[in-house]
């Protein structure tokens, strides 16, 4: 198997040294909760025998006949079932693997996890020493080691685009690919073909155009589909809510076949009668593709509705949404795969297998460990392993972290086995950055504005901070765990509420200013957005983490457009967060990209950090401002007319690596044309400073593990 050589690989895909009489048998064998019971390999190794040219495949018994992969016959003797260590020492190297119940050494016996890893290793067991018990074993098999090579020729191709620049030979032969208006740059084109016909994952960097990439892959699978079947292809696509109006704009664009969009949202009625209109009704005749968007809660809500109907693909954008394997969406998502892959055949419409596709700017967020869930979505054992303890025990070292008074928490520390984990991604994932896709986007300036609490302010941040640090300690020396450490993390929110001038108190049930007259925060954000020196057509985006400070802010907006003896002109501002209505967030959006009165668009990354494009200006319908607008920039000289999102503040954060580089792409994208200014509003020697480098550490490691170009440059010198 031509894996990228490394150490790793190479250690894990050794050869195993053996006797002339050591044989490896595979079989099938049911592991699991009764009732959920998952199909596993049974493996043993064995002492044999050359026995007679026209021996018979048989059971396996005391001196059976079997027959080797390539159709060589040997007698099997139980009696002499002890075998040489290396026989079946490779087994071991393959991660959850466990002894057979049942064998008496408990020795030879052992259960393998079905996944490509697996495949991987006995790929190297020499054929002519490899036995199947039975043919659904031999089946597997075959179809995971082939599986295998198609995901690796994959990464080929992904190294062939991002080293050399060439586009897969497959996209030649696509139909209805792509618009005349809207079409598709090379780098766009490598994903679709990279993806087409198979569960995969798209982990793009924001703005790179992963919707466009998705809908044309729709366009060129559904054209097939209908040739064969007649029928439209049949496409669920799960999201947060905020971009569901955003989707279909986007099948607007870069459809190119007819096609239905229907959003399953409302009462639970209404979601009942939209999923089935995506699937049902004369209204479908003609039409190619029926396509079916909603919410990640929605789905799962609805998750027993979604398993009844025999979808050809399911789509999870943002798919970072459902990183953690504990979290309620992710359990809803594992119900509906594992039901789709167990009733497949069972499901007499569906015409094709289920394929998946995830989609996300930002696949690592907290850890290393957030790519368990999304690989898993695509398929049972495609991460590599059966379960989260299996994942952990081969990817995953931590140490224990001690207390000051003698406790201990255990912590994540570093990713094991990186090289294999790098590997993954290479053949399942396509990874590419603005800078790798040639977008020449202008540059980010990021900067930091120093502010000075009041005296009050100070009194309350110290007297907290001092109960807080307590309250760790406690809780640390209680036992600890990733469960108190995050909670830990959110008591510590608490301080930098305080640092943008609001607090709450445990018995109340709302935060109240600190000082309502005297915030310094929003005194100096006012002073730079009242800044003349600003050109006219710039819009402004502001961020905050909690909802106080976006009313706070909207309350000094108002109060200054409100004065008649104010200095400067009326700031117009929109405002999108939890309590805005689905209605108005489609409002807001629309008017800071075409209104130019619009200037301000203030918001909480958790609401409009995802998903969204808030470029300031309608880029089918740029409005001439009267005035021309220039940046120098790498590029070159860039003049504008229109209006555009030149400066981001962060008026408050949290820990979410994912939030703050979702956010900070909003703005930042195909269709940016002048530089983009992010300024970050901080304490000194506050927690705020702490959480700002704690999330660029985050970005760096994030970085790190998915630049895996040293991994295709080794896999494309393999093939040499």
């Amino acid at each position: 198997m031509a894996f990228a050589e490394t150490k790793a690989t190479e250690r894990f895909l050794r050869p195993p040294r053996l006797l002339s009489t050591d044989y490896l048998i595979i079989g099938t064998t049911l592991y699991g909760t009764t009732g959920k019971e998952k199909l596993y390999f049974s493996s043993e190794t064995i002492r044999g025998r050359i026995a007679k040219p026209l021996a018979f495949f048989a059971h396996l018994r005391t001196d059976s006949n079997v027959q080797t992969v390539d159709g060589q016959t040997i007698t099997l003797n139980r009696s002499q079932s002890a075998s040489h260590r290396s026989a079946h020492f490779i087994r071991e190297t393959i991660p959850d693997t466990h002894r057979l119940t049942g064998d008496s050494y408990n020795y030879h016996k052992r259960r393998l996890p079905i996944t490509d890893y697996t495949v991987a290793a006995l790929s190297v067991w020499p054929k002519d020493r490899l036995i199947f018990a039975s043919p659904e074993a031999e089946g597997i098999y075959v179809g995971r080691l082939c599986q295998l090579r198609e995901s690796v020729e994959r990464s080929k191709e992904q190294a062939d685009f991002k080293l050399n620049g060439t586009i897969p030979e497959s996209v030649e032969s696509m139909e209805n690919l792509e618009t005349e208006t809207y079409p598709l740059k090379d780098y766009q084109k490598t994903a679709v073909a990279l993806a087409l016909n198979r569960s995969y994952a798209l982990f793009m960097e924001q703005g790179t155009g992963k919707t466009a990439i998705t809908i044309s892959l729709l366009n060129v699978e559904a054209t097939k589909h209908y040739k064969e079947h007649g029928v439209p292809y049949r496409v669920l696509v799960v999201m947060p809510a905020a971009t569901l109006s955003n989707w279909e704009a986007e099948f607007d664009k870069f459809c190119t076949v007819p096609y239905h969009f229907e959003k399953i949202r409302g009462s639970k009625a209404e979601r009942i009668v939209a999923t089935a209109l995506v699937n049902l009704g004369k209204h479908l005749r003609g039409k190619k593709i029926t396509v079916g968007v909603i919410s990640y809660d929605s789905f799962k809500n609805d998750v027993a509705l979604f398993q009844e109907f025999p979808w050809d693909r399911v789509i999870y954008d943002e798919s970072d949404k459902f990183k953690s394997s504990s979290t309620s969406r992710w359990k809803a998502i594992r119900k509906f795969r594992d039901h789709q892959e167990e009733n497949d055949p069972e499901i007499g419409e569906r015409l094709s297998m289920l394929k998946t596709l995830c989609l996300t700017g930002t696949p690592i967020v907290n850890s290393p460990l957030d790519l368990y869930t999304q690989w898993e979505s695509l398929g049972f054992g495609e991460s590599g392993f059966v379960n989260w303890k299996a994942f952990t025990d081969f990817h995953a070292r931590y140490i224990d972290m001690q207390t000051g008074t003698g406790g201990s928490v255990k912590k994540f520390a570093s990713l094991a086995n990186v090289p294999l984990y790098q590997e993954r991604i290479a053949r399942i994932c396509f990874r590419i950055t603005c800078k790798e896709a040639g977008l020449n986007l202008p540059d980010r300036i990021h900067r930091l504005h120093e502010v000075e609490m009041t005296k009050k302010q100070t009194e309350i941040y110290d007297k907290l901070a001092t109960q807080l640090f307590a309250e760790v300690e406690e809780t640390l020396n209680r036992g600890g765990g990733t469960l108190e450490i995050s909670n830990v993390l959110t008591k510590l929110l608490r301080l930098a509420q305080i640092t943008s001038g609001h607090i709450k108190f445990d018995d109340t049930d709302k935060a109240v200013q600190i000082d309502p007259h005297n915030n310094p925060k929003i005194k100096a954000l006012m002073d730079l957005l009242l800044d003349e020196s600003r050109p006219k057509g710039e819009k402004t985006i502001i961020w905050s983490n909690f909802v106080p400070d976006i009313e706070g802010i909207a309350g000094a907006l108002d109060l200054h457009n409100n004065n008649p003896a104010r200095q400067g002109p009326k700031i117009k501002y929109v405002t999108y967060y939890g309590k805005t209505s689905p209605a108005d967030k489609e409002k807001a959006i629309h008017a800071f990209n075409n209104d130019t009165e619009t200037k301000v668009f203030i918001s909480n990354p958790q609401s409009g950090g995802a998903g969204i494009n808030l470029l300031g200006y309608n880029p089918e319908n740029p409005q001439d401002i009267g005035e021309t607008h220039w940046a120098v920039t790498e590029q070159g000289v860039t003049e504008i007319n229109h209006t555009f999102t030149g400066r981001v503040f962060y008026f408050s954060r949290n820990w979410s690596m994912r939030d703050r580089l979702q956010s900070e792409a909003r703005c930042h994208r195909l269709g940016t044309k002048i530089q983009v200014e992010y300024t970050d509003l901080l304490v000194p020697n506050t927690i705020d400073g702490e959480i700002i480098s704690r999330v660029a550490g985050k970005k760096a490691t994030a970085d790190a593990l998915q630049d895996v170009n040293a991994i295709l440059k080794r896999l494309q010198a393999t093939q040499k």
